[in-house]
């Protein structure tokens, strides 16, 4: 996205949509819109004084221009009361109005500040806020969905209106844009399902991103790591097919041999847990257990556009902590918590079982297939308060035989793992 500030009048600016932020309780045009409202045949002020926009925080209500100003149309922004407003504020308003028109297919986006909203902070505070509202509303939460509810388009330019050129103003567009264009594209990658963004993956989207800028990229695969003796990140490795990588980044933009800004991120792909799976409930979001390691990266292409005179060195180590592979029994990865079936679960249980010369469909080597790694013993589930077979709440006597033969058959489990 390309941002500038403009000093045309905004009756004579020309864009997809005016952006016009309104106070809470305003009930009169701002100066600075006066003249694009004689345009409109006082439609703002109608609306204004009609009480139809009141300016409470987010609100937004579009104004067709009919080919009466140079922009299509104009926006009602509502950024809430004038002594709660701040910056934080300012850009989340703005990011949700440009969320709106992305939908409505508008590229080309234009802010008036009014001197209300000016004087709430510096122009180079107000230019930073309003450039990244509008930024990071360019990032496409359903980017993978196979067919969008609407249209939704990229905003290519934004024009602010009402900083008057200022220098500080300038520069911060140039920051804001850097740092909005580095958080999107670190937005996607955590977007992304694990099965499409591995740690070989995550490298090469690293090494691809790094192209033309300032960066010292080196990436460390298995035998690198095995030769420096990274024995953790080797061992969590060991239980999934994907390689684990290390990826070391360099910006060398202070003196020579002088200090080092270090980040380090934790870069795991997916994370189901180790030897204690974690529950199933909400595991898909472990694909974002990257987003540390992402967060890295983004930081480091911002801070090689930006150019700052300082040395940083950005480490992320990258695997996938999840089990399967070699970690236990190589089985089919499409159980719920997408992890390879071990010993613990029923079709492994039956293979070691079998391993070992037992015959593990006996009646009384498991009477019900307990999977001892998430359910509680028989002899426990067996006691607890149900109707019996005479009807009461205290168990009968086919629930203490259920007892009686899954604690026997718990403690010849043991006795054999002792063997």
């Amino acid at each position: 996205m390309q941002a500038r500030l403009l000093n045309t009048a905004a009756e004579k600016t020309e864009a997809d949509a005016l952006i016009v932020p309104i106070v809470e309780g305003q009930t009169s045009v701002p100066a600075e819109a006066q003249a694009l409202d004689k345009k409109l045949k006082g439609a703002i002020e109608q609306l204004l004084k009609d009480r139809e926009f009141r300016g409470k925080f987010m609100e937004l209500v579009p104004v067709h221009n009919l080919n009466n100003a140079a922009s299509k149309w104009t926006v009602l922004v509502g950024v809430g009361k004038l002594d709660q407003l701040d910056m934080v504020r300012l850009r989340n308003a703005l990011q949700a109005a440009g969320r709106v028109l992305r939908k409505r297919g508008h590229r080309r986006v234009a802010i008036v500040l009014p001197k209300e909203v000016a004087a709430r902070a510096s122009a180079a505070d107000l230019a930073r806020a309003a450039t990244e509202g509008i930024g990071l509303s360019n990032f496409d939460v359903g980017s993978l969905k196979t067919r969008h509810d609407h249209a939704v388009t990229q905003i290519d330019s934004l024009s602010l209106i009402g900083l008057n050129g200022d220098r500080n103003a300038t520069q911060a567009l140039k920051d804001a844009v850097a740092l909005t264009d580095a958080t999107n594209r670190i937005r996607e990658w955590v977007n992304a399902p694990a099965n499409a963004f591995t740690p070989a993956v995550f490298a090469d989207k690293v090494k691809e991103s790094v192209k033309g800028t300032a960066l010292d990229l080196k990436v460390l695969d298995v035998d690198d790591m095995r030769r420096l003796k990274m024995g953790a990140l080797l061992a969590v490795a060991r239980g999934s097919d994907e390689p684990a990588k290390m990826i070391v980044l360099r910006y060398s933009g202070g003196r020579k041999n002088g200090p080092n800004l270090a980040l380090v991120g934790k870069g795991i792909t997916f994370d189901s847990g180790g030897i204690s799976i974690k529950p199933a409930q909400n595991m898909e979001m472990m694909k974002s257990d990257m987003g540390g390691g992402a967060a890295v990266v983004g930081a480091m292409l911002a801070i090689a556009e930006l150019k700052p005179k300082i040395n940083v060195i950005g480490i992320v180590p990258t695997d996938q902590a999840r089990r399967c592979g070699d970690g236990l029994w190589r089985q089919d990865d499409r159980d719920h918590q997408h992890r390879c079936r071990g010993p613990a679960d029923p079709v492994g249980w039956d293979h070691l079982r079998r391993q070992r010369g037992r015959d593990p469909h006996r009646r009384h080597r498991h009477p019900d297939r307990i999977d001892h790694a998430h359910a509680r013993p028989a002899r426990h589930r067996g006691l607890r308060k149900r109707p019996g077979v005479d009807g009461s709440g205290a168990p009968g006597r086919r629930s203490r035989r259920r007892a009686y033969l899954g604690a026997s058959h718990l403690g010849r489990l043991r006795r054999a793992d002792r063997e």
